[in-house]
């Protein structure tokens, strides 16, 4: 797998499950567009204090954005009542699903999915993959929040081996890393490496993680942001 590194994610999901021949289809997802939290609530002076109070501390700690929220809201009582109901959000409904034979599966059938996106939209693939015997089962991912750098690499490539989901890929992915297992799992398995990489969060991010419980299954971006697609940085 090693020979991966550099590619892109269009290029190098279809090499790395190329030979999972048992596959029936991948599906990919279309998420519904939301407003961003600070749209969906009417902030007072109080709340847009907690926010401010949590974009600081994102920026200056790396943690994700909810972490951050939840910290900023200690000690101020019923003022963060209004972004605790907004901790709870969960946007399943409404995504488009693509499914995509696995004889089709490649780059270029990704690349044509993310042409016809509409501005804003995203296309990620799912971890759930259909089998020849009608069962679904699961391909290991995981979401990473630590920023981007050699030395959280070598982080990364740790937290993954003491979870024992590899082999697979670590890609970087705008800021940080996402994680593709090579080996397929069943659903109680999957739901079981994700309660297990809660305890390496925040550098696993919580709340992807939380989402994904709640979804049954996992999606990691497989379109460009800047420009840029999730590209192979490590072989695990």
């Amino acid at each position: 797998m090693r020979s991966l590194i550099g590619e892109s994610v269009l290029e190098a999901l279809p090499k790395l499950y190329g030979g999972l021949t048992d596959i029936v289809s991948f599906e990919f997802l279309v998420p519904r567009p939301v407003p961003l939290l600070q749209d969906r609530i009417t902030p007072t002076v109080e709340v847009s204090k907690i926010l401010q109070d949590a974009m600081q501390l994102r920026a200056t700690s790396s943690l994700p954005f909810w972490d951050s929220v939840n910290l900023s809201c200690f000690g101020t009582g019923r003022y963060a009542l209004p972004l605790l109901r907004q901790a709870t959000f969960h946007n399943g409904e409404g995504s488009r699903r693509i499914q995509v034979d696995f004889s089709n599966f490649g780059p270029k059938i990704i690349a044509e999915l993310i042409a016809k996106l509409a501005e804003g939209e995203i296309l990620a693939i799912s971890s759930t993959v259909q089998m020849k015997d009608n069962f679904a089962m699961r391909l290991p991912m995981l979401d990473f929040h630590c920023p981007y750098s050699s030395q959280n690499l070598v982080m990364i490539e740790e937290v993954i081996r003491c979870l024992a989901i590899g082999p697979g890929l670590i890609l970087r992915s705008d800021k940080s890393f996402h994680f593709y297992g090579s080996v397929l799992i069943c659903k109680h398995d999957f739901h079981l490496m994700l309660a297990r990489s809660l305890l390496f969060a925040p550098i696993i991010d919580r709340a992807w993680i939380a989402h994904q419980l709640i979804e049954g299954s996992a999606a990691l971006r497989v379109s460009p942001r800047q420009g840029k697609h999730p590209f192979v940085v490590s072989c695990v």
